[in-house]
């Protein structure tokens, strides 16, 4: 992701932000899977489709919370 922030930096700022948001992400490279702390499901690539439309579909069956 080009720019003054990469995909871990936009993680952890959507979680400290915006916490009821859902997020997944995806990277080859294994330190990303810290993120996940974050809040963030990881999903390692290569991935399947399946696998990914999967991890969507659980998302959208756990509605993101109210902000207070």
């Amino acid at each position: 992701m080009p720019g003054p922030m990469d995909g871990i930096g936009l993680v952890r700022w959507i979680a400290d932000h915006h916490p009821g948001i859902h997020v997944i992400l995806t990277s080859a490279i294994s330190h990303a899977r810290s993120a996940g702390r974050s809040g963030a499901g990881f999903l390692p690539k290569p991935y399947r489709l399946a696998e990914a439309a999967r991890r969507i579909a659980s998302l959208l069956n756990d509605p993101p919370q109210e902000e207070a």
